[in-house]
């Protein structure tokens, strides 16, 4: 298994490595490999017989207006009422900048 881990260096030459969820933890050490290596056993720690880290694929259609994503694309009236907007927008802007 592989995961992502952050090392930062620290003051007095000593280094901390954190991992994210599901593991959430951090150590630290007087160099790189040591903060990595405090980290590696703290996290295979919590990896206790029958506890497992999987990934799963989630669908893509997730989100339920996808269906409708660009039903508008080529419609003259949403098109017009966009240009409205647009419009009107500049206006707005412009009597901002007025003194």
């Amino acid at each position: 298994m592989k995961i992502s881990i952050l090392v930062i260096p620290l003051e007095g030459n000593r280094f901390q490595a954190r991992a994210g969820d599901p593991f959430a933890s951090s150590a630290e050490g007087g160099t790189r490999d040591e903060a990595v290596q405090k980290l590696k056993e703290q996290i295979a720690r919590c990896l206790k017989p029958g506890v497992e880290v999987i990934q799963v694929d989630l669908p893509e259609n997730g989100h339920p207006l996808k269906q409708f994503a660009g039903t508008l694309r080529d419609d003259r009236l949403f098109a017009e009422w966009q240009a409205a907007i647009a419009e009107r927008r500049r206006e707005l802007d412009a009597d901002d900048s007025a003194p």
